[in-house]
């Protein structure tokens, strides 16, 4: 924790604007912050706040340095006023005072830049800690920014004297060409200079993609300072690497970068360069400076060679190996898919294709106990298509969005749910359904599934509905009612993906379910994220005080399996048993 010396020291020269609507608890907070900032304004809500932040930029020519906002205001929330100033600068640091029924708001702020809360009511300490650390970050911010003024000063200055002297403005032009092709962050190649390159290379090329895996995590739960001390970390192995090779390396955006290089004669084995570049990668130690400690990343690469659209390619082979929960892909035809993803018609034709063949299939992923016995399975969805006659099974992750806009997704998940039944009639094990928030609305489909169990009542007590957390429940009554119902049937309840983003676990566990599914992108890299460990520590005692079972997803090895194990979790699921099979199967 952050010393008060350091916040005295930070916060003297700063300007604040603090919005609360509570009268009685503006005046005392005020008081409070009057005793570090020596610029403290106040508004009663979101519309006076909004209309006092941009007067204090006309009359200033500077905005507020710090905004803090209560959530629940009227006329305009803190949301709402958060995201129309962040539109209109969308570098100002806001602070949100969240009392704990406002959780709701939490995760829709955090996906519009919001990373610092302060729980009502008000701990001083923890107060104390929130403000010195952005008060730090806005008077480096604010240095770095008066460097620039002073750069573009003596640039500008630069460019009056190069007026007169006709080579010094050749230099200073090809200077500032030049700067059009490098990204100012790690100060590697741009996403231009890999488009000019791959131009003069006339379509002979080996280009190498890498993204980040859950990077976004890493700006949620520490800052994106620690987010961009990470690519430039990654830029220092990439540019090792390049001294060894042949390639050059580009940073993109955000967190993807590039390899390129010439394809040459010389006999090479792609599988292995990038094997190469993963290990190095995933065995350096990022260093975490706020948190003071060293962590791991995971990187999904895909690769494309000598084609005329190399990025493009590239890029298709990396969404696959993302949507198929792989470490790398090389571009082959097979994977070709990218004109017509992007074609909704398309889509259309090949979802009412696969209906009218019935070419919509489910797949079993198995879940097992501790020992590896079968003990239930998952349903999941799989439209067949042939490629050159090679039978290929596309994911939802394809096809659901635009079954959704094309009115195809009943049809579907009837098709799944009919299918389900007849094969699990003839099997002795669980097996569980996956529902949307949207679907318990969907009265058409709910019926459906309601028959089905009437069809089929010795099914019911064997079925499971997985109901997904990340939808975000914000009808726990009619929720409620819907659980209730399905149980007086004897079906039993699972949350799916607990423990993304901000989940509010009372809210949930106050739904009753029978199983919580614990999410794959926590379990996934458990054994190098010390903050996934401790959160699904937390989930899994959380549940044993509610008598609740735990499923562990994306189990990808025996390591996993072994930690999640010795953490009492109750049931597992992933590729270190099983992938989905086209029928289930007694045992693995």
């Amino acid at each position: 924790m952050l010393k008060i010396s350091d916040l005295y020291r930070n916060s003297k020269d700063l300007h604040i604007l603090y919005v609360e609507d509570e009268y009685e608890l503006l005046s005392q907070t005020k008081l409070m912050f009057d005793d570090f900032f020596n610029f403290v304004d106040t508004a009663s809500d979101g519309l006076q706040a909004f209309e006092k932040y941009k007067r204090h930029y006309y009359k200033n020519n500077k905005y507020y340095d710090l905004i803090v906002s209560d959530i629940e205001m009227p006329n305009l929330n803190g949301f709402e006023l958060s995201k129309q100033i962040l539109e209109v600068n969308n570098e100002q640091v806001i602070i949100i005072l969240s009392a704990h029924e406002e959780n709701r708001y939490l995760k829709e702020l955090i996906n519009i830049g919001i990373n610092s809360f302060i729980h009502k009511p008000i701990k001083y300490n923890h107060m104390i800690d929130v403000f010195a650390k952005n008060c730090n970050i806005i008077n480096e911010n604010n240095d770095h920014r008066k460097k620039d003024i002073e750069i573009q000063k003596e640039n500008l200055f630069l460019l009056d004297i190069n007026e007169k002297l006709e080579e010094k403005v050749k230099i200073r032009t090809l200077a500032l060409e030049n700067q059009l092709y490098f990204d100012k962050l790690t100060s590697l190649y741009n996403q231009q200079a890999l488009e000019k390159d791959i131009e003069s290379y006339s379509n002979s090329s080996v280009l190498i993609l890498i993204n980040i895996d859950s990077f976004q995590q890493y700006n949620s739960i520490y800052n994106f300072n620690i987010g961009n001390q990470i690519l430039i970390q990654l830029s220092y192995i990439l540019k090792k690497f390049n001294i060894k090779s042949d390639y050059k390396v580009y940073r993109l955006y955000s967190d993807n970068f590039g390899l390129l290089r010439k394809k040459s004669d010389k006999l090479f084995n792609i599988n292995d360069e990038i094997l190469v570049i993963k290990k190095a990668i995933e065995d350096f130690e990022f260093y975490i400076t706020t948190a003071n400690k060293y962590t791991n990343i995971n990187v999904t690469i895909g690769a494309s060679i000598n084609k005329e659209n190399s990025i493009l390619y590239a890029d298709t082979a990396l969404r696959y190996a993302k949507s198929h929960n792989l470490g790398y892909s090389i571009y082959e035809e097979t994977l070709d898919i990218t004109n017509k993803l992007k074609d909704s018609h398309d889509w259309n034709n090949r979802i009412s294709n696969a209906i009218e063949k019935d070419f919509v299939i489910p797949v079993f992923q198995p879940i097992v106990n501790i020992n590896k016995e079968i003990v239930k399975y998952e349903v999941l969805m799989r439209i067949v298509e042939y490629n050159n006659g090679k039978e290929v099974l596309l994911s939802p992750y394809l096809f659901l969005k635009e079954a959704i806009k094309t009115k195809q997704y009943d049809i579907l998940m009837k098709i799944i749910i009919n299918k389900s039944f007849e094969i699990m009639q003839n099997k002795n094990c669980d097996f569980s359904i996956n529902l949307s928030f949207r679907d318990v609305y969907n009265k058409n489909l709910i019926n459906f599934l309601k028959e089905k169990i009437n069809e089929n009542k010795s099914l019911a007590n064997r079925l499971i509905i997985e109901i997904l957390e990340s939808d975000e429940i914000d009808d726990v009554t009619l929720m409620n009612e819907f659980i209730l119902e399905f149980k007086s049937f004897g079906v039993k309840i699972a949350i799916d993906d607990f423990g993304t983003g901000y989940s509010n676990y009372s809210r949930i566990i106050s739904l009753n379910p029978d199983f919580i599914k614990i999410d794959g992108s926590l379990i996934k890299y458990i054994n190098k994220d010390k903050k996934s460990y401790t959160i699904v520590k937390s989930i899994i005692n959380y549940a044993k005080e509610e008598s609740i079972k735990t499923i562990a997803e994306f189990v990808h090895s025996k390591e996993i399996f072994d930690i999640v194990k010795e953490l009492s979790v109750d049931e597992f699921q992933g590729f270190y048993f099983s992938e989905p099979l086209i029928y289930p199967k007694e045992k693995l």
